[in-house]
């Protein structure tokens, strides 16, 4: 997760992360601060709790 207004180098580490993480969603978000999870927790904590119920179906999709 990035903010447009996060520094470039938060950009630049999640671009070396993406291709050697297992499962990843690349997910900028619009007008929110680099402490966009302190100021926005109701935004940040929705898409990351989207992002675990998608890895948990997809893992039991794999399994059944």
């Amino acid at each position: 997760m990035t903010t447009t207004r996060s520094p470039e180098s938060a950009h630049a580490v999640a671009h070396v992360l993406i291709p050697v993480l297992a499962q990843v969603r690349v997910l900028e978000f619009s007008g929110l601060g680099h402490m966009g999870p302190i100021t926005h927790p109701e935004t940040v904590n929705a898409e990351i709790l989207d992002f675990l119920a998608e890895v948990a179906r997809a893992d039991v999709l794999s399994v059944g």
